[in-house]
């Protein structure tokens, strides 16, 4: 079996199952194996920032870790393997939504996923210009981590309708 099609493999079984962390690690012990060092360690990264686990103190020092990492892959590529949480959900409990990007329902274009809460597609977003105009739209969003969140945020809630997006109330993850 080639590299292309061992790598196929591992894709193939994140996409069946997004929030399978021990493919993920496996996938970043062949990725290391094959010289693709900063892929692998983004992977292992994505695997600890979403780590119930993880340290307050820590987190914002691997979601650091993350943007630098980024520049070694395409952005195609970290919507598939990457976890992070959605961001900016209009649903109309204005919770902050405690659900990951792997939790959503696959659709058929790959930066957009269905969340079965809400009802709403949730897009995710690889450049400031895309967070404006979902922004604009009042979309649901998911940041790329290559993005800086806080900046990413600031952008959306200057760019959408309305009052200014609410107060979040910060529940823990359900999945």
């Amino acid at each position: 079996m080639g590299r292309d099609e061992v790598e196929a493999g591992f894709l193939k079984l994140l996409r069946e199952a997004p929030e399978d962390d021990t493919t993920r690690l496996v996938y970043a012990d062949w990725l290391e194996g094959e010289g693709e060092r900063e892929r692998a360690d983004f992977l292992r990264t994505v695997c600890k920032l979403a780590a119930p686990s993880v340290h307050r103190k820590k987190a914002p020092m691997l979601r650091e870790r993350l943007i630098k990492l980024s520049s070694a892959s395409e952005a195609a590529w970290r919507a598939l393997v990457a976890r992070p949480p959605i961001e900016r959900c209009g649903f109309e409990l204005r919770f902050r939504c405690p659900k990951r990007w792997t939790a959503l329902a696959p659709t058929a274009t790959p930066d957009v996923r269905r969340c079965g809460t809400c009802d709403r597609d949730v897009h995710f977003c690889t450049s400031i210009d895309e967070v404006r105009l979902h922004g604009q739209l009042g979309d649901c969003v998911a940041f790329d981590p290559a993005l800086r969140s806080a900046e990413a945020a600031y952008a959306y809630d200057r760019e959408r309708p309305g009052p200014a997006y609410p107060l979040e109330i910060e529940m823990g993850e359900v999945g």
